[in-house]
């Protein structure tokens, strides 16, 4: 025996998982009907998707934005180091456009091994199935238990 308490078990059972965005939720309250239960797990997934949406869309757009800034200023940087004949502005010239990039490098790096876009669109699909699922649970719920019987 650890001599933890049933709540303790349950609160080491709900761990965060940070990384995917999505938070595991919380355990309902004691007493549930089955109704209840779905309702509670339905909401909190939802609200973890939606919110783990937002983040995924938030980043793809951020990276987006930041790439064709950073793409723009290494070419406006090229151009200015051609026009300029001093060596010493040229070679610090040089240097800025080839840590822009690196920069863009990076990022786009980043991006394809997280593959933001594709996290908001799947993000965006869950959530989709997850509001279906719920109306569907509604409908269901609110007809009388005889309408449920499929012969």
């Amino acid at each position: 025996m650890s001599g933890r308490t049933d709540q303790e078990g349950n609160d080491a059972m709900v761990r965060a998982s940070e990384p995917s965005g999505i938070d595991s939720v919380p355990l309902p309250p004691g007493g549930s009907t089955p109704t209840e239960l779905v309702e509670h797990y339905l909401a909190g997934y939802e609200a973890q998707y939606k919110k783990a949406r937002r983040t995924a869309k938030r980043r793809a757009s951020r990276v987006t934005i930041a790439v064709a800034v950073l793409t723009g200023g290494v070419a406006v940087l090229g151009a200015v180091s051609a026009v300029l004949s001093d060596d010493v502005t040229s070679g610090v010239l040089a240097v800025a456009t080839t840590l822009t990039s690196a920069v863009i490098a990076v990022l786009l790096a980043w991006n394809d091994h997280s593959h933001h876009r594709e996290l908001w669109v799947q993000r965006s699909t869950v959530l989709a199935e997850l509001n279906g699922l719920r109306r569907r649970f509604l409908l269901r719920s609110s007809l009388p238990v005889k309408s449920l019987v499929v012969v």
